[in-house]
This record gives structure tokens, C-alpha cells and sequence, in this order.
């Protein structure tokens, strides 16, 4: 039993690992999102109402994929503590079928 508990100590040390990148990869995300808006959309003239468009697009794909990645992970991650609930405990015992030595 004491391999299950140190597996799941390493899936809870992951799990924060997990977590944090989330957290870093969305800061990273928002800043560059705002860096393409401010050199991109707002100062840049050149750029023509298709190109403003395209780079709208363009974030918006970019939130979705981190939005669903989170997503993703948020679900095993679930289904990951939910085995170690159900592998920790122990073997139910058939009282009815036993016999006494």
C-alpha cells in the first residue's frame, strides 16, 4: 500500500507543477496579447483593416487552444485523483463466503 501513496504523491507534486504552468502560460498569453495589440493594432497604420482582422483571429484561436488546454488537463487530472480515491482503499471482504479456520 505504501507504493500507492507515493504514487499519488507524485501525481500531487505534478498536478502543482501543472497548475503553475497554467497559471505562467495564461500570464504569458495576456501579455502577449496585449504587446500585438499596442505594436499591431493600435500603432501601427500600416497594417490594413483584413490584417487588424486577421490578428484578431488569430488571439482569439490562441485563448481557445490555452482555454481547452486548461480544460484537458483539469479533466485527468480528476480522473487521475478519482483512480487514487478508488486504488487507496482496501479490498472489500466477502463476510458472507469466509469460513473460520
Amino acid at each position: 500500500m505504501e507504493h500507492t501513496k507515493t504514487a499519488h504523491q507524485i501525481t500531487g507534486f505534478q498536478s502543482i507543477k501543472l497548475d503553475r504552468s497554467i497559471v505562467t502560460m495564461n500570464m504569458l498569453r495576456q501579455h502577449t496579447e496585449q504587446m500585438v495589440n499596442l505594436l499591431r493594432m493600435e500603432g501601427s497604420s500600416s497594417l490594413s483593416e483584413e490584417g487588424r482582422k486577421f490578428v484578431s483571429e488569430w488571439i482569439k484561436a490562441y485563448k481557445k487552444g490555452y482555454d481547452d488546454f486548461g480544460q484537458a488537463a483539469e479533466g485527468q487530472g480528476k480522473k487521475i485523483e478519482a483512480w487514487f480515491n478508488i486504488a487507496g482503499r482496501p479490498d472489500p471482504v466477502d463476510t458472507e463466503n469466509t469460513q473460520e479456520i
